[in-house]
């Protein structure tokens, strides 16, 4: 298989299936599907079973990022999509996304904008914009390439604006950059040791990608390729409590950026800074959460 698609999923079974149904429109099908079941109390089996060739997995309840760790242990492709059980691709996404990779072997993963679709059915487009005030990616990456349509051989009608390639460790210290959804991974780039962070659900994936294009460069297509769902749901992961959000942002910090003894040495003040300020907010979170 030249793609192993990982579908975590719990107790979602109608989001399942608008998932599952935007993998099988790809315009590209060369891949196998693995869902993890994290041990769901719905008809999430019923739903991944009725679709033709999934490899479904059922366990106890183990997390988010243990249910990836896991399938990655299986998956059997070249390249590595990640899919959350809420989000789904535009038909495009797989294709454009292995001929990138094939073009620019030096990078460890691609990933692209998205779109937000929130509950009355509107969208809103460019989400990454959402996540913090708009980057110019010049900044951010070291290189910054044009592929035509025909290279990189995508849906008539859709334009790559951009394709730019760098580092993200060091941005990733303030932000996140990738929502996994728009992700394809380099298997044969994931470093000895490193995986999704089991014990926090909501920086897990910051980290990873963050030291994942530590280890090689990262490719950004400025364009969006897939839908990012807003609902109310409490297993949303940003239904989390502000201060365990906090608190688990703190943490990263502490493993990664500054455990880092090269990094620290050189950006221990600025490090020390955002922790201090993150500390604040959190001991005002904590108050205004246990006020009586």
């Amino acid at each position: 298989m030249s793609v192993s698609i990982i579908i975590p999923t719990y107790n979602r079974a109608a989001f399942l299936k608008n998932a599952l149904n935007s993998v099988y429109r790809q315009t590209y099908q060369d891949f196998e599907v693995i869902v993890i079941d994290d041990g769901s109390t719905d008809n999430t089996e019923e739903v991944a079973k009725s679709f033709k060739g999934i490899i479904y997995i059922k366990q106890e309840n183990s997390g988010l990022n243990a249910s990836r760790n896991r399938a990655i242990k299986l998956a059997k492709g070249e390249f590595i999509a990640l899919l959350d059980d809420d989000d789904w691709w535009m038909d495009f996404k797989l294709k454009l996304q292995v001929n990138i990779l094939k073009k620019i072997p030096n990078t460890s993963f691609v990933y692209s904008d998205f779109i937000i679709n929130k509950p009355s059915g509107t969208n809103i487009n460019s989400g990454l914009s959402t996540w913090y005030e708009e980057e110019n990616w010049k900044d951010i990456f070291d290189q910054n390439i044009e592929l035509s349509s025909s290279d990189i051989s995508i849906t008539p009608g859709k334009k790559v604006r951009n394709i730019y390639i760098g580092d993200l460790y060091h941005p990733s210290l303030f932000d996140p950059y990738v929502l996994p959804a728009t992700a394809l991974i380099r298997r044969s780039s994931i470093p000895p040791g490193l995986t999704f962070t089991e014990n926090d659900s909501t920086c897990g994936d910051w980290e990873y990608f963050a030291r994942l294009s530590h280890h090689m460069p990262a490719a950004y297509i400025d364009m969006e390729t897939a839908y990012n769902r807003s609902h109310e749901s409490p297993t949303r992961l940003t239904r989390i409590n502000k201060s365990v959000q906090l608190t688990r942002r703190i943490n990263m910090i502490e493993r990664v950026w500054e455990s880092d003894t090269v990094f620290n040495d050189i950006h221990k003040n600025v490090i020390s800074n955002l922790k201090s300020n993150l500390q604040y907010k959190l001991i005002l979170t904590f108050m205004l959460e246990n006020k009586a």
